[in-house]
């Protein structure tokens, strides 16, 4: 009887090569296997030192950081990264801009939010730093007065200074559409991501500026809703002069029953008006009108039920606004009932503290309700707290 033939050796399973068995035999070093190699060009050592140059003199002349710093810099080797990063660019004016770009970007970052760099970072408040930040790139709308005064806070700062120059140089070389680009690809990493196609519901919206924020970031499209007439058609009024209309609206309605279609809208948000109305029914038409996966996002104050019942102080802002603050933990349950899943919570109780003493000191401001705050705020009794969930 003969040995029946060994198949197994000459028969191989069709489908992609074994990566694992070819990694384990080839010499390390070298391209993958089933990719596409390109060797890395060698940094240019004559060029990406004069980037170096160039940046650092342009950091020095507008001050973006301090004296104490000047060890380092030459460590953090900018020239090198863009000259590796853009291999074929001969022009050092746009390699230069790279780097001024990446160099802010770096300063964003060690000053707002690498805790271990020791430099300002730090985890708590990082969403507030990170919006601060875009708008260096992306300017305030709002009142003249309101506009002169973003102005002068980003020239007051380090790291928005640097965004805010190395913009204006990028935008000189650049097309006005791939400026536009950087911006919104800069948001997407700063604050989400959202497509001009997308619909955004802007919950409360009072005169509209949440939703013209959300249009000229992403050029979405936005809906508000407002129990006021008058504040709807004020807002109507603004996107028409602004010429957004086509994509901006402002309706007369109830916003825990606004009859807009279920499941349109990719992102959705509260800003200092769920003390108002009843958790359970808000999120509910939230969660309804939100597609799956969509974010929800309020900022709002409300009493820390760790410590009891509402304090003396949230009693008092109660009647002063005539709304009803919720306590802490009823957001999470009434979210946890209507699919919303938290998926980030910010305590920015701190980070309000000098809008409330600073107000007392405005003539023009002051209400009488200041003191009353800032003593809640430092008695552990009320917070201001970001909330953002996800549908499911």
């Amino acid at each position: 009887m003969s040995t029946p033939p060994n198949t197994a050796a000459a028969f191989s399973l069709p489908g992609p090569p074994n990566l694992a068995r070819t990694l384990r035999t080839r010499p390390p070093g070298g391209a993958v296997p089933g990719l596409r190699y390109r060797p890395a060009a060698p940094a240019d050592p004559e060029k990406a030192e004069e980037i170096d140059r160039r940046l650092e003199a342009w950091a020095r002349q507008l001050d973006l950081f301090p004296a104490q710093w000047t060890g380092d810099f030459t460590q953090f080797q900018f020239g090198r990264a863009v000259v590796l990063q853009h291999p074929g660019a001969a022009d050092l004016e746009r390699l230069t801009v790279a780097g001024k770009l990446l160099l802010a970007e770096n300063i964003v970052d060690n000053c707002y939010c690498e805790e271990d760099e020791g430099r300002g970072g730090a985890h708590r408040g990082l969403g507030g730093r990170l919006i601060m930040a875009q708008s260096a790139l992306d300017p305030l709308h709002g009142t003249p007065e309101l506009e002169e005064e973003w102005r002068h806070g980003v020239q007051a700062d380090g790291p928005l200074h640097s965004y805010h120059w190395a913009l204006k140089d990028y935008a000189a070389l650049a097309t006005p559409s791939q400026t536009d680009r950087f911006v919104q690809d800069i948001a997407r990493l700063h604050l989400g991501d959202l497509s001009p196609t997308d619909r955004v519901f802007d919950a409360g919206c009072g005169r509209g500026g949440g939703s013209v924020v959300a249009h000229l970031r992403y050029g979405c499209h936005a809906d508000g809703a407002t129990i006021s007439a008058k504040q709807a058609d004020f807002a109507n009024g603004q996107a028409r002069k602004r010429g957004i209309d086509d994509k901006v609206r402002y309706h007369h309605r109830n916003m825990l029953d606004t009859g807009f279609t279920p499941g349109a809208y990719a992102a959705s948000w509260n800003n200092e008006s769920t003390m108002y109305v009843e958790l359970d029914l808000l999120f509910a038409e939230h969660a309804r009108l939100l597609r799956r996966g969509g974010r929800y996002v309020t900022i709002t104050g409300c009493y820390n039920d760790a410590y009891g019942r509402a304090s003396r102080e949230v009693s008092l802002i109660n009647a002063h606004y005539i709304c009803d603050i919720h306590p802490r933990s009823e957001y999470f349950r009434a979210m946890a009932r209507n699919r919303l899943v938290p998926v980030h919570v910010e305590d920015l109780t701190e980070a309000a503290l000098p809008y409330w003493e600073l107000r007392r000191e405005a003539d023009h401001l002051v209400t009488g309700i200041e003191d009353t705050f800032l003593t809640a705020y430092r008695n552990g009794s009320f917070q201001y707290l970001l909330i953002a969930a996800e549908r499911v």
